[in-house]
């Protein structure tokens, strides 16, 4: 299963990513928590598009602290991060401070992009074991799974011994029961930061000059414009980018609709934990199923044509999924769906893209998907206050129309 040396060099990476998913609890109650706590739906959908912005203003920045000060510092400072701010979490009773919450939740993320794999990289590296890289990025994935899996239970329990309404008093301050997925993911966070601290190496960084990193700053905005310019121009890219933005814009809604919608169909918010395991568990075989599927089309723009059409169809159904077990069932397929075409879409995108500006064209493509989905999470809460979760699903669907036609409308698929 493993290669040689693997586990010995890389044990302290494969540990705290593990953990780094397990304990990564409270996105799944989030938006159903912030709503307990008071907030409207259209001020948490805010302070989530804030966070999306947030990760895109500081990413540059941060990887150039990356650079200067090491990518081991910078994780351990994320991670950190990670354990100090959800410990705040329960005392945040203001749209102000709710906003500032993520913004510093986007600071720390970006501090860890790129940092991460940099770290792990680096190290095989100065290793001479470079042959141990692609294993490395399997065995993340089957951890960011496994962590999934078990991070739903632990949610679940945790609700279970902690009812959600329930009021707990503690150093003179009243906390609800669904506080504790905050305190514990805070206080897990931290252990993480502990396993960095005293078992991750990083005897191999060089550091960069400030100088160099500023001419490098200003050399990847001219590359950045070169690749825009390519893309722009490309008749597969252009479509695929454009199509990948309206999807990512519709996914948005309907994932900030849905904790939401389970609560409107009588599901329990102790009960998430163990949809989401059943959800991730299900996630580990689609892909395999999806190249199955894949396989049997010429074109592969007509896939995805097909996928995001049956997507449509299925979330437009949402009116017909009345109480808990419909509800789930919806909520079980709809999650899914991305998962058949994610695993086919990335070598195709990659297809048409020139390896010299393979780096810079793939993050053009991802920043037009956040930016779509940061304008996406400013209108989603809105519509969830003002219609409900189950229309704001509704309209989701009819938001993927124009991305089936730009897939249908690519003539160069053979290239």
């Amino acid at each position: 299963m493993f290669k040689k040396d693997e586990l010995k060099l890389l044990w302290p990476y494969y540990t705290y990513l593990f953990f780094e998913h397990f304990l990564g609890i409270a996105p799944l109650v989030w938006v159903i928590y912030f709503n307990l706590k008071g907030f409207s739906f259209t001020e948490i959908s805010i302070s989530l598009a804030v966070f999306t912005a947030a990760i895109f203003i500081f990413e540059i920045p941060t990887g150039a602290l990356a650079d200067i000060f090491g990518r081991k510092k910078t994780v351990l400072a994320a991670f950190f991060l990670f354990g100090l701010l959800p410990l705040t979490v329960p005392f945040i009773d203001s749209f102000f401070w709710l906003v500032a919450l993520y913004v510093a939740w986007g600071f720390a993320a970006t501090l860890i992009s790129g940092a991460e794999d940099a770290l792990v990289v680096d190290f095989l590296r100065h290793k001479k074991r470079t042959d141990l890289i692609d294993d490395y990025y399997a065995t993340f994935s089957s951890l960011l799974s496994l962590g999934g899996i078990f991070a739903g239970l632990l949610l679940s329990g945790l609700l279970l011994i902690f009812p959600t309404q329930n009021t707990y008093t503690f150093l003179g301050h009243a906390f609800l029961g669904i506080d504790i997925v905050w305190l514990v993911q805070g206080i897990g966070m931290l252990f993480v930061s502990l396993i960095i601290l005293f078992f991750v190496s990083e005897a191999h960084f060089k550091r960069e000059k400030e100088e160099h990193i500023i001419n490098e700053f200003i050399k990847s905005i001219k590359v950045s414009k070169e690749g825009i310019k390519y893309a722009v121009g490309h008749p597969v890219l252009i479509y695929l980018m454009i199509a990948t933005a309206i999807g990512s814009f519709a996914s948005e809604l309907w994932f900030t609709a849905y904790q939401p919608f389970l609560v409107l169909n009588n599901l329990e918010i102790k009960t998430f934990g163990f949809l989401f395991t059943i959800v991730a568990g299900a996630g580990i075989f689609i892909p395999l199923l999806a190249k199955h599927l894949a396989g049997k089309f010429k074109n592969k723009k007509n896939y995805f044509a097909l996928i995001v059409f049956a997507d449509l169809l299925w979330i437009s159904a949402v009116f017909f999924f009345v109480g808990p077990v419909p509800a789930f069932i919806f909520y079980l397929i709809t999650a899914n769906m991305s998962r058949f075409v994610y695993p086919i879409y990335s070598p195709y995108f990659q297809k048409h893209v020139p390896s010299e500006m393979r780096a810079t064209i793939t993050s053009v493509d991802s920043m037009f998907s956040a930016a779509s989905a940061t304008i996406s999470l400013l209108i989603a809460g809105f519509l969830i206050d003002a219609f409900g979760p189950r229309m704001t699903i509704f309209i989701s669907a009819f938001i993927y129309i124009p991305a089936i036609i730009l897939f249908l409308r690519i003539k160069d698929d053979n290239k």
